[in-house]
């Protein structure tokens, strides 16, 4: 096997673990990501509005 088929290789196996890991997080998050009501901006925020 070529050096380059088994980093080929390596990043598929890489890029799979990455999404599944991903996927895991959204689930994790997803019930709250369209709830915005309460969410609270920070007072900092609104002082430099002015």
């Amino acid at each position: 096997m070529d050096i380059y088929t088994v980093m080929l290789l390596l990043s598929v196996v890489f890029m799979t673990v990455a999404v599944i890991a991903m996927t895991i997080e959204m689930r994790r998050y997803l019930p709250q990501l369209w709830n915005t009501s309460e969410a609270r901006p920070a007072v900092g925020m609104l002082i430099g509005l002015r």
